[in-house]
């Protein structure tokens, strides 16, 4: 535990996504090089569920647009502040963003800083043993009431072993710490979030999306799932949540050693 994140979410046009693929590319290898731990970038694959928000709807995108759900993880706030800050003094990082306003609007990319609360993932020595690219992440962004943190981290702690034993790879939750950025999106206003709640950033990570619907069917039919579904009261709002797949087009992870 005690790991942070850099969350992403940003409406791109479907004909950009090449380009914003390269440009990811670059942006992961000066994250790692610099101290981050992992860089995921993914692209919305699939979008529309019957029973939560859209991400469609609350990332405002048009109709030749898509979103990309996206993260990198430090091992600490520390790690992370120092790595922004170098980003922003380093050359090659500063001629990227000058370029990506021809990929991408970054006022309209919803970016900010979560603190890491329930962290579960298959047992392996090392996120690179896993990073071939293919993996599949369906990702969730939701507000939730400041005093339901606890009771949200609990049912999540149960979540996450479940999921597990269906076939995710990963399982993390984190919580709102920095949402306010002068230059972008605030998370805020994406979830719909009021001055009593903050922003929840979720992912669960698959090796592919065959397996992230068989483990989403199966989770369905789980009789602990429907316990805690019917049993407890809910720290959240279902309808509010914005829940979505993506597919990885950018992976890179430190080396570990």
């Amino acid at each position: 535990m005690g790991k942070y994140v850099d969350g992403f979410v940003v409406p791109i046009n479907e004909a950009s996504i090449e380009g914003y693929r390269k440009l990811s590319e670059a942006a992961s290898r000066k994250h790692i090089e610099l101290g981050a731990l992992g860089y995921l970038e993914a692209v919305g694959d699939d979008l529309d569920s019957e029973y939560t928000a859209s991400f469609k709807r609350v990332a405002g995108i048009g109709d030749e647009e898509t979103v990309t759900f996206a993260y990198v993880v430090y091992d600490s706030k520390d790690d992370r502040d120092r790595v922004n800050a170098a980003i922003m003094e380093d050359e090659e990082t500063t001629a990227m963003m000058e370029a990506a306003g021809n990929v991408f609007d970054p006022t309209r990319m919803a970016f900010g800083g979560f603190r890491t609360i329930v962290e579960a993932r298959e047992e392996f020595t090392g996120m690179e043993e896993k990073n071939g690219m293919g993996k599949y992440v369906d990702g969730f962004v939701l507000p939730l009431k400041k005093e339901k943190v606890e009771a949200y981290q609990r049912m999540s702690e149960k979540a996450s072993h479940i999921w597990l034993e269906h076939g995710a790879l990963e399982y993390v939750e984190t919580v709102g710490d920095d949402l306010d950025s002068e230059h972008t999106a605030s998370f805020r206003e994406m979830a719909g979030a009021s001055d009593d709640e903050t922003v929840v950033f979720a992912y669960v990570v698959y090796a592919s999306k065959e397996d992230r619907d068989r483990a989403n069917a199966a989770i369905m039919e789980d009789e602990r799932i429907k316990e805690m579904m019917e049993g407890e009261e809910h720290p959240f709002d279902p309808k509010r949540m914005a829940y979505g797949g993506f597919r990885s087009i950018v992976e890179a992870y430190k080396e570990q050693g």
